[in-house]
Protein backbone atom coordinates (compact mmCIF):
# COMPACT_ATOMS: atom_id res chain seq x y z
CA UNK A 1 0.00 0.00 0.00
CA UNK A 2 2.81 2.47 0.72
CA UNK A 3 4.37 2.20 -2.77
CA UNK A 4 1.03 2.90 -4.41
CA UNK A 5 0.49 5.83 -2.06
CA UNK A 6 3.93 7.27 -2.87
CA UNK A 7 3.35 7.02 -6.63
CA UNK A 8 -0.12 8.52 -6.25
CA UNK A 9 1.15 11.39 -4.12
CA UNK A 10 3.87 12.26 -6.62
CA UNK A 11 1.38 12.12 -9.49
CA UNK A 12 -1.07 14.39 -7.69
CA UNK A 13 1.72 16.84 -6.85
CA UNK A 14 2.85 16.98 -10.50
CA UNK A 15 -0.68 17.56 -11.77
CA UNK A 16 -1.23 20.26 -9.15
CA UNK A 17 2.04 21.98 -10.14
CA UNK A 18 0.97 21.88 -13.80
CA UNK A 19 -2.43 23.42 -13.00
CA UNK A 20 -0.86 26.16 -10.88
CA UNK A 21 1.63 26.90 -13.68
CA UNK A 22 -1.13 27.16 -16.28
CA UNK A 23 -3.22 29.44 -14.09
CA UNK A 24 -0.16 31.62 -13.45
CA UNK A 25 0.54 31.85 -17.19
CA UNK A 26 -3.05 32.93 -17.78
CA UNK A 27 -2.80 35.64 -15.14
CA UNK A 28 0.46 36.96 -16.62
CA UNK A 29 -1.08 37.05 -20.12
CA UNK A 30 -4.11 38.88 -18.79
CA UNK A 31 -1.83 41.47 -17.17
CA UNK A 32 0.13 41.81 -20.43
CA UNK A 33 -3.08 42.47 -22.37
CA UNK A 34 -4.26 45.03 -19.84
CA UNK A 35 -0.88 46.77 -20.00
CA UNK A 36 -0.98 46.84 -23.82
CA UNK A 37 -4.54 48.18 -23.83
CA UNK A 38 -3.82 50.94 -21.31
CA UNK A 39 -0.60 51.95 -23.09
CA UNK A 40 -2.41 52.07 -26.45
CA UNK A 41 -5.09 54.27 -24.93
CA UNK A 42 -2.39 56.57 -23.50
CA UNK A 43 -0.63 56.79 -26.88
CA UNK A 44 -3.89 57.39 -28.77
CA UNK A 45 -4.65 60.52 -26.76
CA UNK A 46 -1.10 61.82 -27.13
CA UNK A 47 0.09 60.93 -23.63
CA UNK A 48 3.76 61.54 -22.86
CA UNK A 49 4.76 58.04 -21.68
CA UNK A 50 2.73 55.06 -22.92
CA UNK A 51 5.61 52.69 -22.14
CA UNK A 52 5.64 53.90 -18.55
CA UNK A 53 1.90 53.27 -18.31
CA UNK A 54 2.39 49.68 -19.46
CA UNK A 55 5.22 49.10 -17.01
CA UNK A 56 3.18 50.49 -14.11
CA UNK A 57 0.30 48.16 -14.98
CA UNK A 58 2.65 45.16 -15.08
CA UNK A 59 3.85 45.86 -11.55
CA UNK A 60 6.33 43.19 -10.41
CA UNK A 61 6.62 41.78 -13.94
CA UNK A 62 7.83 45.13 -15.33
CA UNK A 63 11.52 44.40 -14.73
CA UNK A 64 11.54 41.51 -17.20
CA UNK A 65 8.88 42.82 -19.62
CA UNK A 66 9.37 44.15 -23.12
CA UNK A 67 7.11 46.98 -24.33
CA UNK A 68 7.11 48.32 -27.88
CA UNK A 69 5.04 51.30 -29.02
CA UNK A 70 4.81 52.11 -32.71
CA UNK A 71 2.61 54.19 -34.95
CA UNK A 72 1.76 54.16 -38.63
CA UNK A 73 -0.67 56.48 -40.41
CA UNK A 74 -3.63 56.87 -38.08
CA UNK A 75 -2.90 53.82 -35.95
CA UNK A 76 -0.88 53.18 -32.81
CA UNK A 77 0.19 49.68 -31.82
CA UNK A 78 1.57 48.44 -28.50
CA UNK A 79 3.23 45.04 -28.08
CA UNK A 80 3.89 43.66 -24.60
CA UNK A 81 5.88 40.51 -23.88
CA UNK A 82 6.44 39.07 -20.40
CA UNK A 83 8.38 35.89 -19.54
CA UNK A 84 6.26 33.20 -17.90
CA UNK A 85 8.01 31.25 -15.18
CA UNK A 86 6.88 28.12 -13.40
CA UNK A 87 8.03 27.36 -9.90
CA UNK A 88 11.15 25.22 -10.09
CA UNK A 89 11.46 25.38 -13.89
CA UNK A 90 12.26 29.06 -14.40
CA UNK A 91 11.13 30.83 -17.56
CA UNK A 92 9.17 28.44 -19.77
CA UNK A 93 7.77 30.83 -22.37
CA UNK A 94 6.48 34.30 -23.16
CA UNK A 95 3.07 35.84 -22.59
CA UNK A 96 2.48 38.24 -25.48
CA UNK A 97 -0.30 40.65 -26.22
CA UNK A 98 -0.87 43.42 -28.76
CA UNK A 99 -3.30 46.32 -28.69
CA UNK A 100 -3.99 48.54 -31.68
CA UNK A 101 -6.14 51.66 -31.80
CA UNK A 102 -6.76 54.80 -33.83
CA UNK A 103 -5.02 58.01 -32.86
CA UNK A 104 -7.66 60.22 -31.32
CA UNK A 105 -6.78 63.25 -33.45
CA UNK A 106 -7.29 61.07 -36.56
CA UNK A 107 -10.93 60.38 -35.69
CA UNK A 108 -13.27 62.79 -37.50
Amino acid sequence: MSVEMAVGTVSVALVLALVVGLVGAGVVRSEACRAARDAAREASVGGPDPTGVALRVLGPHAASASVSVSGADRWVSVDVSVPVSVLGLGAVGQARCQARTLLEQAVP
